[in-house]
């Protein structure tokens, strides 16, 4: 049973691409900018992916209208907790109509 379970956890570990290999690569998103679980954290899903974007500056307001950028992927934590961190951020505002959520 011991094998077996080592064996799944390294297939997984192969399987499953994490964040931090990709740090320091520049990555474009494009959808609706939303705000985060933590006060103040702003994430826009793009794709399967879902990014941290609360670097931004100007920051993103929420506005009902998507955005659509570049940014480079930091291996590092936040206390977002969610999405892959972006640094060096640069966006514009899109038409896309966006639902406000969590003004």
């Amino acid at each position: 049973m011991q094998r077996r379970t080592t064996v799944i956890a390294i297939l997984l570990a192969l399987g499953i691409p994490s964040v931090s290999s990709a740090a320091g690569q520049w990555v474009r998103f494009a959808g609706c900018p939303v705000a985060g679980v933590e006060h103040g954290c702003i994430v826009v899903k793009s794709g399967p992916a879902t990014y941290n974007v609360s670097a931004a500056i100007p920051k993103i307001r929420l506005r009902g209208l998507g955005i659509a950028g570049r940014g480079m992927v930091d291996g590092g934590v936040s206390y977002c907790m969610q999405g892959a961190i972006l640094r060096n951020i640069s966006y514009a505002y899109t038409r896309q109509r966006c639902p406000i959520i969590g003004r």
